[in-house]
């Protein structure tokens, strides 16, 4: 999925339309319409700010998913312990 899709997916997830969310925003419908498209390029800027409006992370609007950053961590620490171990 690129960055289009994924802001198509939360929205709705979120139950907005494209111009709730752009109200939100503070730009058009047709505006957020076009990222959706992959029409538009996007400022980091305005991704952490769909984000923000969407009430997800950055990386969840990258991404496509919420990231378990505390699974990662877990698995970081069992991965170190492993090599630790073999040393």
């Amino acid at each position: 999925m690129d960055i289009g899709e994924n802001i198509k997916l939360w929205r709705k997830k979120k139950g907005l339309t494209q111009a709730e969310l752009g109200r939100k925003l503070g730009i058009t419908q047709s505006a957020i319409g076009q990222f959706e498209k992959g029409k538009s390029s996007i400022k980091i800027e305005t991704i952490e700010k769909i984000a923000e409006a969407l009430e997800i992370s950055a990386d969840a609007l990258l991404m496509g998913a919420e990231i378990d950053h505390s699974k990662i961590s877990i698995s970081r620490s069992k991965t170190a312990k492993s090599i630790t171990k073999r040393l």
